[in-house]
């Protein structure tokens, strides 16, 4: 109904003598270049182009337009952007659930961490008679939660893929990252960069618990 009430409008302003400049803004011109017109209105279209230049000239205009922006190349976002999303969606998810540790880096608020190990019921002293333990916690594909227990030492590693972070819960260790000593106490937090080699040394006399969160890069 609405789209008859325009056509009969734009009919009966044609026959008027109506303004060329009104029609060419009216939205009907693009209309038809996009294949949308009626076949009423499309013959009113054309005999507009006919009668007025600046008609046939904006039809060509708009048309060039489409044809532009169809041919454009895909424009592709740049690395970072699928990653930002990702964190910004694991950080509501985070607040929501309260079992998912924060998003970590060296600014986070450790009791926060705390409290999110009080949450999943994890215990210090959950390595018994093992030398090292990884117990899996709520993850996303791109953020893998993990607590860990190391009793002496862990060989050395390197990923490519991921940035880590390692926030030390009870007791210590010497890290070696690409063999630069640096140690780390309760309260500590980490960051293992991708492509760096790093091994850990406990330096305390019980075992060192800690929370690693990998931060996948993809």
């Amino acid at each position: 109904m609405g789209q008859l009430f325009f056509m009969r409008s734009i009919s009966k302003m044609y026959f008027c003598g109506m303004d060329v400049e009104g029609f060419i803004g009216s939205g009907m011109i693009e209309t038809y270049c996009l294949g949308f017109t009626s076949p009423e209105e499309t013959k009113m279209v054309e005999k507009m182009a006919q009668q007025y230049p600046a008609v046939k000239e904006e039809i060509v205009r708009i048309r060039q337009t489409f044809s532009a922006v169809i041919s454009a190349p895909e424009i592709q976002p740049s690395a970072g952007v699928k990653q930002s999303l990702m964190r910004r969606i694991y950080k509501q998810q985070a607040i929501v659930q309260k079992e998912f540790l924060p998003l970590l880096n060296e600014d986070v608020s450790f009791n926060t961490i705390v409290e999110t190990v009080k949450a999943n019921n994890i215990a210090a002293d959950t390595l018994g008679d093992q030398a090292y333990l990884l117990k899996v916690l709520p993850s996303t594909r791109e953020v893998i939660n993990l607590a860990a227990w190391v009793r002496t030492e862990h060989g050395e590693e390197l990923h490519a893929d991921m940035n880590e972070y390692i926030a030390v819960i009870t007791g210590s260790c010497d890290m070696y990252f690409d063999g630069v000593k640096k140690s780390y106490k309760a309260g500590d937090i980490m960051h293992i960069p991708p492509h760096v080699v790093h091994s850990a040394v406990i330096t305390s006399e019980v075992p060192m618990f800690a929370i690693v969160q990998r931060q996948m890069i993809v």
